[in-house]
């Protein structure tokens, strides 16, 4: 295990390596983000051991950030990958009526492939092959006469697609706090937009900024991600 030590006290984010924010200037990393680490060049890289029960901690934790994008019926839903699972197997065990039946289908087909993406991101093996056994009975569910009246419970209507893409592509670019011109050069987009979106994003909390004065010139604004997302 890694722990990465950054100069600026913001927290670290990554979409390809899972991690764990241990204080708001240290990230626990896997070993197999050194290269990555060492690429960031903002902070130093120390060895630590953590014990098997940090680890699962912190695969539950990183598995229940990420959100799902589940299309159903012509419209999009969203909801996080832990509440779909717990949706699925409260609807599995109480019975999928013959009316369900495709929806639900739906549903396990994007948890599956989710699921196989995110087994590579895992801290531990034990974590994935939990998994796998969690998501493997679902395939068989207990048929029902009846609708079972919680299976939407957990989606979220998303009711712009095209701002729901940037906020992920935001999520993934920031891995490091960034200008409005260094998200708008990565995210190729005019500055004015980018700033105006920004502003959004700072509103509704998914981010946060802060100045930085410069020796020379005017300060610089830099955004970060917050811890709520």
């Amino acid at each position: 295990m890694l722990l990465f030590v950054h100069s600026e006290k913001v927290p670290v984010r990554s979409q390809k390596y899972p991690h764990l924010n241990m204080s708001r200037s240290t990230t626990a990393f896997p070993i197999s983000a050194a290269g990555y680490l060492e690429r960031l060049g903002n902070g130093r890289v120390v060895k630590a051991d953590l014990d098997e029960k940090e680890l699962r901690e912190a695969d539950e934790r990183w598995l229940k950030g990420r959100v799902l994008f589940v299309p159903l019926a012509g419209e999009l839903y969203s909801t996080r990958f832990s509440e779909e699972v717990e949706s699925l197997v409260r609807w599995a065990e109480n019975g999928v009526s013959e009316s369900e039946t495709g929806e639900y289908s739906r549903r396990l087909d994007r948890l599956r492939k989710e699921a196989e993406a995110f087994r590579e991101r895992l801290f531990q093996a034990g974590s994935a092959e939990r998994l796998v056994k969690i998501i493997g009975p679902l395939a068989e569910p207990k048929s029902s006469d009846g609708d079972f009246p919680d299976a939407r419970s957990n989606l979220k209507r998303v009711t712009s697609p095209e701002q729901e893409m940037f906020k992920a592509k935001v999520t993934d670019a920031l891995i490091r706090p960034m200008d409005v011109g260094e998200l708008a050069r990565e995210l190729r987009m005019e500055k004015s937009n980018m700033r105006k979106r920004m502003g959004l994003l700072t509103r509704s909390g998914l981010v946060k900024s802060t100045t930085q004065r410069l020796p020379v010139g005017r300060p610089r604004i830099v955004y970060f991600l917050s811890h709520d997302i």
